[in-house]
């Protein structure tokens, strides 16, 4: 029993676990019709058994001129488990029979089931031979000391920086997907960030970003190099036309071995990689069938609405939630068009958002919680609140709604007058008598104003005046955001700041940084009523240009705003920052704006 049971484990192992890689690559990609190609089609994975042969492609274009196989095994220990790595390479060695470009198309596997196929290779073959010809001067001095000479593998082709656009052609709004890649074919060291691609035009959503290179094998064209993912964003074009995306660059040291026995040191290289420029081609949304109640959404949405509390007692107000959510442009979703509601006085709402990445999407919700002040006792009625969003799969509008919701206010304050006349005069008496004077009274008052009545009439003025500012700056405040904003930005960045001196004192520099750059953004928002927090930063230089903040402070801003992006989202190819001095920058740049 023990033995059946140990054999089904063994044959569920082989099956579930035979995950292979099935590559091809060839020795060189330029070749004269005279030179030989070697072809290495490679199947690899743990405990993979007897593997049978590829199938090959279309070789009419090449002579085959043999074949042959090698074997490999490695074996490695993580956290006390042992796993084995099988690698089976066939190796074929092939002749052009014409020159131009050849192609070997793609080599599949039928393995346990499943069928396996590599890329497709190109071939440029040339005239004659591109083989170097030997040295002259006979056969070469073989010495124990010294090693065959070898030529150094050039640069150019063996290290790239590749940007790769998911898409080239979307919808303004929709998300374009780049990663920054590195592949190399030579041995590096002292590899450093030199400059940050540019997005100006987009929204900016981090994916990844590499703390440490960890490379893999990747085939391009035939060639192996090691690759390493250093850079995932997500972009939403925010303009509609042709936009750029700029290079992203390195710095570094390619490091090639000594050629001889008495070179103690390996030879190294400067370098500089930089990725190619992209051009994105931005479609604007169609105008045909543009809802009215579109607020800028482009993906696909839900919405929801919800109360709380149910009911309303003194006037005390409700809280209605909107909560928009799915994949797409989250967070440049405007609030909807809430329709009058009869009886009800309604707030501007407090936004809140959160986004997560969903298969390389970004998704999350939206709120926006409006506070309803009840005007009257009984029963009112939330009707449905609709939004529209416009999704580029289908590249149509949808429209979507929330259901109707109700509640009850008790104990609402009314005014209520004093009963008059049909006249609008109240009836105080109807007893009318003569007016006699008392000439004895008049003579015993004093000619002078009483004390109290001194101090008290100026103060009645200035209680007056109070009374009239204090109404004026509460309404302009309820209807002016602006002017809200404006009286709120510095207490709100003292409480920003504060939070980031927490996350400093913590020594949590991830979360220090991004408090500060909320700080710097919220109040540069509040500050002067914009919405900084979507803009780019060639937007936000010029709206702050156009508020009359001069050249140099916007330097300096955005100088801030950059190195808080770079620390967050780069800092393992960024220089150290000192966090205090620089926290204490952004305070006395702040205070002066």
């Amino acid at each position: 029993m023990k033995r059946n049971i140990f054999g089904l484990l063994l044959m569920l192992s082989v099956l579930f676990g035979a995950e292979i890689n099935f590559t091809a690559a060839v020795d060189r990609t330029q070749v004269g019709i005279d030179d030989q190609i070697q072809l290495t089609v490679s199947v690899s994975g743990q405990d993979i058994g007897r593997v049978p042969n590829p199938e090959l492609p279309d070789l009419t274009d090449f002579d085959q001129l043999g074949s042959t196989s090698s074997q490999s095994t490695s074996i490695s220990i993580i956290n006390g488990r042992m796993s084995q790595q099988q690698t089976i390479s066939f190796i074929y060695f092939l002749r052009p029979k014409r020159t131009g470009t050849l192609t070997i198309g793609p080599c599949k596997l039928n393995f346990k089931g499943q069928t396996y196929s590599t890329e497709p290779i190109t071939i440029q073959v040339e005239k004659g031979s591109v083989q170097k010809p030997p040295a002259s001067g006979g056969q070469p001095r073989i010495s124990p000391f010294q090693p065959p000479t070898q030529e150094a593998v050039p640069i150019e082709g063996n290290l790239m920086l590749v940007a790769s656009p998911d898409k080239r052609t979307v919808y303004k709004g929709e998300q374009v997907t780049v990663d920054f890649t590195l592949y190399t074919r030579l041995q590096l060291g002292n590899l450093s960030l030199d400059k940050l691609p540019n997005f100006s035009g987009f929204w900016v959503e981090k994916i990844y970003d590499a703390r440490e290179l960890n490379f893999t094998e990747r085939v391009i064209n035939g060639k192996r190099y090691s690759a390493c993912l250093l850079k995932k964003v997500a972009l939403f074009p925010m303009q509609a036309g042709e936009l750029t995306i700029e290079p992203m660059s390195l710095t570094g040291t390619v490091i090639r071995p000594a050629r001889s026995f008495f070179d103690f040191f390996d030879e190294t290289e400067p370098v500089k990689i930089q990725s190619q420029s992209i051009k994105i081609n931005v479609l604007p949304l169609p105008e045909t069938g543009k809802p009215v109640d579109f607020t800028g959404g482009v993906g696909e949405f839900n919405i929801k609405a919800s109360l709380t509390p149910d009911s309303s007692v003194n006037g005390e107000p409700v809280n209605l939630t909107i909560k928009i959510s799915g994949t797409g442009n989250i967070k440049l979703i405007d609030k909807p068009n809430l329709p009058p509601i009869t009886g009800i006085k309604i707030l501007d709402p407090e936004v809140n958002d959160k986004t997560s990445i969903e298969g390389g999407r970004i998704s999350g919700y939206k709120e926006f919680k409006y506070p309803l002040l009840p005007e009257r006792d009984g029963r009112h009625e939330v009707p449905s609140i609709k939004i529209s969003y416009f999704d580029p799969k289908d590249k149509s509008y949808h429209t979507i709604g929330t259901e109707k919701l109700v509640f009850t206010a008790t104990g609402t304050q009314k005014i209520v007058s004093s009963p008059l006349t049909e006249t609008g005069i109240k009836v105080l008496g109807t007893d009318i008598h003569h007016i006699k004077p008392n000439l004895t009274l008049l003579k015993s008052q004093s000619d002078q104003t009483p004390l109290w009545l001194v101090i008290i009439y100026p103060l009645s003025i200035v209680f007056l005046l109070v009374a009239v500012f204090y109404r004026q700056h509460k309404n302009r405040l309820e209807k002016d955001v602006g002017y809200a904003r404006r009286l709120r930005s510095g207490r709100m960045m003292k409480k920003r700041f504060s939070e980031a001196s927490k996350f400093l004192a913590q020594k949590n520099e991830k979360e220090f940084y991004a408090a500060l750059a909320r700080a710097i953004f919220g109040y540069v928002g509040d500050r002067f009523n914009i919405q900084a927090m979507a803009m780019t930063k060639e937007e936000l230089k010029d709206e702050l240009a156009k508020k009359g903040l001069s050249e140099d402070r916007v330097s300096q801003l955005l100088k801030i705003i950059e190195t808080c992006e770079q620390a967050r989202f780069a800092k393992a190819m960024v220089a150290d920052v000192n966090c205090q001095n620089l926290l204490r920058e952004t305070k006395e740049l702040l205070s002066r704006l």
